[in-house]
């Protein structure tokens, strides 16, 4: 199955990579290009992560040393902290998904083993990164197009998919019937006698 995209209209190209926490990469480590009908391929560049915007983001610190790999970080407070957030390590590229807490003990399990040591005392801040990443396109040449992206800095081979871009979409198609019904409504509510 492809999706349909119309000429000339902005669309979100992307791809989730939050169910493998993997948070906060530079877009420039995604390769992307899609193949046109005649045979060449265009570039897509400018990837970013959609990123929430937390007003009040817990925070706390770590409670002692805990190395890479782990998944149980021990830490001086939990409140404010709930599952389903996704926390960063101040100053290290360690970001985790909480997948549980320990309100007894003061630890919040990350669901994969964390990226890097975390030392005592090191800030622990809950972060709006959703691990999605996109880019936008317009396509100006009807046709099917293929994207391929990829991003060696992870690992990520090619993934591809199709995209059909047509000239008019659905919602072009019912204005126009709508635009058509409104000229025979008001035909048939012409009182009298019609004249030629």
């Amino acid at each position: 199955m492809s999706a349909i995209w119309k000429k000339g209209v902005a669309n979100s190209i992307g791809v989730d990579l939050g169910k493998d926490d993997i948070y906060g990469l530079d877009g420039d480590t995604f390769k992307c290009f899609y193949g046109n009908p005649d045979g060449t391929t265009t570039d897509v560049t400018g990837f970013s992560e959609f990123v929430k915007d937390i007003a009040n983001p817990a925070t706390c610190k770590a409670n002692g040393d805990t190395a890479q790999g782990s998944k149980d970080i021990p830490v001086d407070d939990v409140s404010g902290w709930e599952v389903g957030m996704v926390a960063k390590v101040s100053g290290k590229d360690i970001y985790f998904y909480i997948e549980s807490i320990d309100t007894a003990n003061n630890i919040l399990t990350a669901r994969k083993g964390i990226s890097g040591d975390i030392a005592d005392q090191d800030d622990i801040t809950q972060v709006g990164n959703t691990g999605v990443y996109g880019a936008s396109v317009t396509i100006d040449t009807t046709g099917i197009h293929f994207f391929v992206l990829s991003n060696p800095s992870i690992g990520l081979l090619n993934k591809s998919v199709k995209v059909e871009v047509v000239e008019h979409d659905d919602e072009d198609v019912m204005d126009k019937l709508e635009e058509i019904e409104n000229k025979i409504g008001g035909l048939n509510g012409v009182d009298g006698v019609l004249l030629a």
